[in-house]
This record gives structure tokens, C-alpha cells and sequence, in this order.
């Protein structure tokens, strides 16, 4: 297991204590938070990918369905590279 395997599963372990905090407390941001760092978690572990690229592509999908399917004017294109292991497209 590498590394980036392991930050994303504590990444979603982080996320799911996050989420039952915050219904304990009854915080609603901390459950958005704690949803948003386990789906982050779960790309990061599934993809191997590094957090920033993880979080990028949790912002981007994020974007694209709030926007109805648009794409953000900032996102890197295709051929530009993103931080991380896997920085090619």
C-alpha cells in the first residue's frame, strides 16, 4: 500500500468522524465538511492520487453539477499538469 493509499483512508476516516461530530452537535457544516474530506478520501485511495489532486477533482465535480454541467473557467486544460503523482492526463 503507498502512501497516498494510506492518506486517503485516513482521509475518509477523518470525514466519517467529521460527519457523526457534527450530527452529535448538531453542526451542519461540520457534516458538509466531514462528507466533502470523505469523498476526497475515497478518489485519493481509490485513484492513488495525492490530496491536491483529489481535492481538485472533488471541486471540479462539485462545480460541474452546481453549474449544470459547465466546466469552471479555472481549471487547468488537458495538457497542463496538476500537482501529484499522477499529473498527466
Amino acid at each position: 500500500m503507498n502512501q497516498e493509499r494510506c492518506a486517503g483512508i485516513w482521509k475518509q476516516c477523518k470525514g466519517e468522524f467529521k460527519v457523526r461530530w457534527g450530527m452529535l452537535s448538531d453542526n451542519p457544516e461540520l457534516i458538509a465538511d466531514g462528507v466533502c474530506d470523505g469523498l476526497a478520501g475515497r478518489i485519493q485511495a481509490r485513484l492513488a492520487l495525492s490530496r491536491e489532486r483529489a481535492d481538485w477533482q472533488l471541486s471540479e465535480f462539485l462545480c460541474r453539477k452546481r453549474d449544470g454541467g459547465l466546466p469552471n473557467r479555472g481549471s487547468p486544460q488537458p495538457g497542463r499538469a496538476l500537482p501529484g503523482r499522477n499529473a498527466g492526463w
